[in-house]
């Protein structure tokens, strides 16, 4: 059989051009369909960008309240005697002011008549003046939605890897400053000298675990390029 005549045939034709139509069709409501997936997914990766955003500039405001706090405690703890007390000589107040910095209440400085150049530092130690350390609380509730989503079975590997360990640097952190901020309010690190040295030893480490969240949130735009 010559292929000119085969093509005459109308059903020949006739049924090429279905099955052609029907292959056709198949493939743009396929390509239509991941194209949908796609740009869902575009849009979902856009709010989990957005989360960590919004969780890295709420915790560089909290780690420079932290920081300068730490500053000013660890200032006054290191004038602490074993009576808990602070005495200074009368020509430093002025540097006290300054090195602690509003963080003790009704700040007052009276005389001591054992010695004519010493005063003692009265007043009531307050570090949760002018913050709100207690409200600290990074979110993943877009990242968890998202792995719970198909969006996750068109995700590369190196993106998920990636913002899931970002995700697990964060969680450490939240429980970290948890721990620091249970012991800051309930205030048994003023019990002893071993007690406020782990309370400042807990510190240090929550200090630690916010600059290396921070950094993991400033390297987050190299993993999304991967998110493609």
């Amino acid at each position: 059989m010559k292929l000119s005549k085969f093509f005459k045939d109308n059903w020949v034709i006739t049924l090429f051009s279905t099955m052609f139509g029907v292959i056709a069709g198949l493939y743009l409501t396929d390509y239509y369909n991941n194209s949908q997936l796609n740009e869902a997914k575009q849009n979902a990766l856009s709010m989990v960008m957005q989360e960590i955003n919004n969780n890295k500039a709420e915790l560089i405001v909290y780690d420079s309240i932290c920081r300068k706090m730490y500053e000013r405690s660890s200032y006054v703890f290191s004038k602490l005697n074993n009576d808990q007390e602070i005495f200074i000589h009368k020509d430093s107040t002025k540097l006290f002011e300054e090195k602690s910095d509003g963080i003790i209440e009704d700040l007052k400085f009276e005389k001591y008549l054992k010695h004519k150049d010493t005063v003692r530092v009265r007043g009531e130690m307050n570090m949760f003046v002018g913050s709100k350390l207690a409200l600290l609380d990074l979110n993943d509730v877009i990242w968890q939605s998202y792995k719970q989503t198909n969006y996750i079975d068109i995700t590369g590997f190196d993106c998920i890897t990636g913002l899931e360990e970002v995700y697990q640097f964060q969680r450490k952190n939240n429980s970290v400053n948890k721990d620091w901020l249970n012991q800051l309010m309930h205030g048994a690190f003023l019990q002893g000298d071993q007690q406020l040295n782990e309370f400042m030893l807990l510190w240090s480490r929550a200090l630690g675990s916010n600059e290396t969240l921070i950094n993991a949130y400033s390297a987050t735009e190299v993993i999304f390029e991967n998110c493609n």
